[in-house]
């Protein structure tokens, strides 16, 4: 389950990239345009991730025995 909000990021940002205005010429200005979108979109994700993460305790639990005790 932790793949979850991986997900929802690259969705989000895939989508926020996707409905912006961007001339597909491959020149600086759009390079710099499309990495500007990318990473405002990305803040704004990350603003909004301040719900508590569901069944923490399990997941950590999960991440101990998998990653034998590095966490």
């Amino acid at each position: 389950m932790a793949w979850i909000p991986v997900n929802l990021l690259n969705y989000s940002s895939l989508h926020s990239l996707l409905t912006s205005i961007i001339f597909p010429v491959l020149d600086e200005v759009n390079n710099i345009g499309s990495s500007k979108i990318l990473y405002l979109a990305t803040v704004d994700i990350v603003g909004k991730w301040n719900a508590p993460i569901f069944s923490w305790k399990k997941i950590l639990n999960q991440l101990n025995i998998y990653f034998d005790r590095e966490i």
